[in-house]
């Protein structure tokens, strides 16, 4: 399992308050075993990496995905509206070399 990317997801909340997301991303090679419903994860299926649905994913996911799958390792932040319905602003990728605490 390879750490790849590192982003910061800021959310604003309809009453105009906000929280942020850290959500650390991995790369599995290799893998044995059945995908099974979490409560964090429901119906996960498996696709090709040139098969990937990127018209389904989360605004920012789009622009930093294709780097991870390209073997950078990256950090970002995303500001995304109420509702994750917009982004407020570019999403910030940096590419970086490790991880802190790695």
């Amino acid at each position: 399992m390879d750490k790849v990317a590192v982003v910061d997801f800021e959310n604003t909340k309809s009453d105009g308050s906000s929280f942020v997301c850290k959500v650390h991303f991995f790369i599995i090679k290799e893998w044995n075993g059945e995908a099974v419903n979490t409560d964090e994860m429901v119906d996960p299926k498996f696709f090709k990496i040139n098969d990937l649905p990127f018209g389904d994913m989360m605004l920012a996911d789009r622009e930093f995905f294709p780097l991870i799958l390209n073997g950078k390792k990256i950090t970002a932040t995303a500001k995304y509206g109420p509702y994750q319905k917009e982004l407020l602003g570019p999403v910030i990728i940096q590419e970086v070399s490790c991880f802190e605490n790695d």
